[in-house]
């Protein structure tokens, strides 16, 4: 996925992983759940967080966060969560297949540090994250 809203410094594509429920293109569009890592995981390790996703007939996205796994963004940059964020949603708005109306962000072991990265970037960006708690 293309890093739209990098700082020069950052790498220019950001790595996912995409699940779509096998009645994805039948269907579409269908609600999305963005799972976000924690420090010092990876994509792989929140494989099981897809199969949760997908038995909700949702499409699951696994996003690392700044400091875990091949996230582009700067850990140590207050905004680049906020960059890799709108990135995120300019790619999914172009797809045709996510139905922004019902965005859920989870962060499975979501403790300190990542509750306040959830909060931050649900209220930073109201107008995208309308929620929707099935997964």
């Amino acid at each position: 996925m293309p890093h739209t809203h990098r700082k020069d410094q950052e790498e220019s594509e950001i790595p996912v992983y995409i699940r779509l429920p096998t009645t994805a293109l039948r269907q579409a569009p269908l609600p999305v759940t963005v799972v976000c890592t924690e420090a010092e995981q990876s994509r792989a390790d929140y494989s099981w967080a897809l199969h949760e996703c997908l038995r909700k007939g949702r499409i699951g996205v696994i996003l690392e966060t700044p400091g875990s796994g091949d996230s582009p963004a700067e850990a140590q940059d207050a905004e680049s969560l906020a960059r890799l964020w709108e990135s995120l949603v300019t790619w999914l708005e172009t797809q045709g297949i996510f139905d922004l109306d019902r965005l859920t962000v989870w962060w499975p072991e979501a403790r300190d540090a990542g509750c306040l990265e959830a909060v931050s970037c649900n209220h930073g960006s109201a107008s995208w994250w309308t929620g929707d708690s099935d997964c």
